[in-house]
């Protein structure tokens, strides 16, 4: 499976299409995701990338799928192709989707 690069840009205009598709204003997004509408604002402008758990946030208060808006960020099942572990030490460890070390 080959991952392509999605550019700031490209994920800001998602992130707008959306909201602007669900008639909310940037602060009423940020109420629903518990955020600033400066983050929002700066997330739809490209300039900035959102924690992980933000994303989810969002996505989760526009009612979307994270694989919608953030597609490389979603975990995939487990076994397949970027699913949403990275290496950690020597020792076998791992990082989960949430930053959690496992072995």
């Amino acid at each position: 499976m080959t991952v392509s690069t999605i550019s700031p840009n490209h994920i800001g205009t998602r992130l707008r299409d959306e909201r602007q598709r669900q008639q909310l204003s940037l602060r009423e997004l940020a109420y629903f995701a518990g955020c600033s509408h400066g983050t929002l604002q700066r997330a739809e402008a490209g300039t900035v990338d959102m924690a992980p758990a933000l994303k989810a946030r969002v996505a989760r208060a526009l009612r979307v799928p994270l694989a919608e808006l953030w597609p490389l960020d979603a975990p995939s099942p487990p076994g397949e192709a970027g699913s949403g572990k990275t290496s950690g030490s020597a020792l076998g460890e791992v990082a989960d989707a949430d930053g959690q070390l496992t072995q």
